[in-house]
C-alpha cells in the first residue's frame, strides 16, 4: 500500500492494534492516532513517512509500543513522549530526527535504550542513550560570533577616535592658571584644562620631578604610584561605557565589599548579562553586550609609559 493513511482511520474509536509496516505509506503521521484512547500498539516501521512525530502521542497514557522506525521522520522529538508511562517499546531509530533527546527519556523508562534512537545522526542527548553530547546550537554560535564582531568593532572605533582623532582636535585654553600649567625637561609648557597638576601632593616634590606631565585628563589613581600611561583615557572610556550601558557607578550600593563594576559585569557575562544591562535599553540587547564587555576588555590591560628621573 501507498500514498497517505486515510483520514477515515481517525473514526476507528475502539482500535487497539495497527500494523502498516513495511508498505509505502507516505507524508504525515496522523496526529489523531494519539486521540484514540482504546489504541495500545502502532508499528508504522519502514514507510515513506516525512513529517514530524505528533506531540499527540505523549498524550496518550496507556500506549504500550510505539514504532516509527526506518522512515524520513525529521524535526525534535516532542517532550511529551516522556508522558508514556506505561510504554515497553519506543523505535524511532533509522530517521533523520535531530536536536535534544528529552531529559524525561531514557530516564524513568529502562527499555528506551540506545536501540530506540541510533541512527538519527543529528540527534544528541545523555552518555547512556549512545548519542552524541549536545553542543551548542548554529543560532548560537552565530549569535556568539555576531556578539564577537560588534565588541570589536566598538573597540576598534573607539581606539581609533580616541587615540587619533581626539589629540589632533585643536583645545582653546581660556582657564590659563599658574596650576594647569606644567613644565617639562626643556621649560617647555604643557597646558591642562583639569588641573592635572594637583595629582601628585605639594610635600612630594621629588615624585614631582619624576613625572614630567600627562596629556588631557588622568584619574588620580593612575598618578598615585608614578606610573603614567598615555592610554590610561582608554580605562576611562571602559569605565564611561560599563556606567552608560548598566546605569550603575561604581560607588553603587550593589558593589559591596572588594566587588567592582568591572567584576560584576564580568561575573554576569556571557550567561546573564541582561541582567546588568538597564531595563530601559534591554530593546537593543545584543549590541549592548557587546559593548559592556568592551568596556570590561578596555580597563583590563596596563600599558606606561617610561618615566624620566632627575638625577
Amino acid at each position: 500500500m501507498e500514498g497517505p493513511i486515510p483520514n477515515g482511520i481517525c473514526s476507528l474509536n475502539n482500535l487497539g492494534f495497527l500494523s502498516l509496516s513495511y508498505n509505502e505509506f507516505c507524508r504525515t503521521v496522523p496526529a489523531c492516532l494519539g486521540n484514540i484512547t482504546s489504541l495500545r500498539y502502532i508499528y508504522l516501521s519502514s514507510n515513506k513517512f516525512n513529517s514530524a512525530i505528533p506531540s499527540s502521542f505523549g498524550s496518550h497514557g496507556d500506549l504500550l509500543h510505539l514504532d516509527l522506525s526506518s522512515n524520513y521522520l525529521s524535526g525534535s522529538l516532542p517532550s511529551e513522549i516522556g508522558s508514556l508511562k506505561a510504554a515497553t517499546l519506543l523505535n524511532v531509530s533509522m530517521n533523520q530526527i535531530s536536536g535534544v533527546i528529552p531529559s524525561a527519556i531514557g530516564g524513568p523508562f529502562a527499555n528506551f535504550t540506545s536501540k530506540s534512537f541510533m541512527s538519527n545522526e543529528r540527534l544528541c542527548g545523555t552518555p547512556q542513550l549512545q548519542v552524541p553530547a549536545c553542543r551548542a546550537s548554529l543560532s548560537g554560535k552565530r549569535r556568539t560570533k555576531r556578539v564577537l564582531l560588534i565588541v570589536l568593532i566598538t573597540l576598534a572605533v573607539s581606539l581609533i577616535v580616541v587615540a587619533i582623532i581626539i589629540p589632533s582636535i585643536p583645545v582653546l585654553h581660556c582657564d590659563l592658571k599658574p596650576n594647569n600649567v606644567l613644565l617639562d625637561e626643556n621649560i617647555i609648557a604643557h597646558v591642562g584644562d583639569f588641573g592635572t597638576a594637583k595629582l601628585l601632593g605639594m610635600g612630594e616634590s621629588m615624585a614631582q620631578t619624576q613625572t614630567l606631565a600627562t596629556l588631557g585628563y588622568m584619574a588620580p589613581k593612575y598618578g598615585s604610584e608614578g606610573l603614567i600611561s598615555k592610554k590610561c583615557h582608554i580605562n576611562s572610556f571602559g569605565i564611561m561605557l560599563m556606567e552608560t550601558f548598566t546605569r550603575r557607578k561604581p560607588t553603587n550600593e550593589i558593589l559591596s565589599g572588594d566587588m567592582t563594576l568591572k567584576d560584576w559585569i564580568n561575573a554576569s557575562w556571557p550567561d546573564a548579562v541582561s541582567e546588568v544591562i538597564h531595563a530601559n535599553l534591554m530593546r537593543l540587547e545584543e549590541d549592548l553586550t557587546g559593548m559592556v564587555h568592551g568596556g570590561c576588555q578596555t580597563t583590563k590591560n596596563k600599558i606606561y609609559i617610561k618615566t624620566y628621573s632627575q638625577n
